[in-house]
């Protein structure tokens, strides 16, 4: 679990409940789980368990709904989400950082700043 929080860049590390979480989050967002449903699937007794003990927060865009507008489901779901821009693939520690300091750009923007100290 932690080398997994490590690797997706969370600053928490994954826990079991945060998985738990997740899930719980995208049967309440789906139109397709009812309550009833999640209930069964969350082993919960009613929907007051996940609204008392669930993070209920707001995922729709608000401003649309009051200004009349249409919303915009797919970017309010890429606001929201944590970790839709994340690339697997990317290193996910540093390495090399000591090598960013001889990088010629790099050494000619710290001798600007010294001059101007």
């Amino acid at each position: 679990m932690k080398r997994g929080g490590e690797i997706t860049g969370f600053e928490e590390v994954t826990k079991p409940y945060s998985l738990r979480y997740g899930a719980a989050k995208a049967f309440n967002d789906s139109p397709d789980v009812s309550n009833e449903l999640q209930n069964v699937m969350l082993q919960h007794a009613s929907i007051d368990t996940f609204v008392r003990h669930y993070s209920v927060g707001i995922h729709v865009d608000a401003q649309a709904i009051v200004r009349g507008m249409p919303a915009q489901k797919q970017l309010m779901r890429f606001a929201c989400s944590m970790s839709r821009s994340i690339d697997p693939r990317r290193p996910y520690k540093l390495e090399e950082s000591s090598a960013v300091n001889r990088v010629p750009r790099v050494v000619a923007l710290e001798e600007l700043k010294q001059a101007r100290e």
